[in-house]
């Protein structure tokens, strides 16, 4: 009896360990810039910018209040 139990846990393991993989996959990675190139003095080279968040708080005008 004990033997059809660690075999029942174990392909419910490998089942759910299958799933957390497959779920994981359907991510894809992380997309980022090239804010850094290569050879910045080649005039062929296009201007880079980030679009990285700020950590300080960006204001757009006058703050008269915060």
């Amino acid at each position: 009896m004990a033997h059809g139990i660690n075999r029942t846990f174990r392909t419910v393991a490998l089942l759910a360990a299958t799933a957390l993989v497959t779920a994981f996959a359907q991510f894809p990675a992380v997309a980022r810039a090239d804010t850094k190139p290569v050879n910045e003095s080649d005039p062929a080279t296009p201007v880079t910018v980030a679009a990285d968040a700020l950590p300080t708080v960006q204001i757009d005008g006058v703050a008269w209040t915060q």
